[in-house]
């Protein structure tokens, strides 16, 4: 984007109406207040969509599923984060959380916050508990 807008102050012309590729959206974010409470929106945060890309739903164990973390404080805050293939793909953030810049990241960056081992021949994921970790996921952005 800022590629794009030093092109725009230079004079030179606008590529995004010729039909290149000049500015490239890597996130999708809203930011809104609804009810007097901010609503942030970041990535995939309808987990619908990720849901009908991940083949097949068949278990929670399933890394290819799509999986929800879910933190609701009722009158405070609500806090949705969907995760696939153990990254993050979206958050939904409504109230003060505080985790719009960690999520934002991590979705950017596609860490993967799930470890795969075999137990007994079957494969499962022992995924990172984002909303109630004692580690503070900022610092590693910092």
């Amino acid at each position: 984007m800022g590629a794009y807008a030093a092109r725009c102050m230079a004079g030179v012309a606008d590529a995004l109406e010729a039909g290149g590729q000049a500015a490239a959206f890597e996130l999708f974010a809203h930011v809104t207040t609804f009810l007097g409470f901010r609503v942030v929106l970041l990535g995939l945060y309808n987990d619908a969509a990720v849901a009908r890309a991940a083949v097949p739903l068949a278990s929670a164990c399933d890394l290819r599923a799509a999986q929800v973390q879910v933190r609701c404080e009722p009158g405070k805050e609500f806090v949705k984060l969907v995760l696939q293939d153990g990254v993050l793909v979206g958050a939904m953030l409504i109230g003060d959380t505080g985790l719009e810049e960690m999520a934002e990241n991590l979705i950017l960056n596609r860490l993967r916050l799930a470890r795969e081992h075999h137990d007994t021949g079957a494969l499962r994921s022992d995924m990172m508990d984002l909303l109630h970790s004692t580690i503070d996921v900022d610092d590693f952005f910092d």
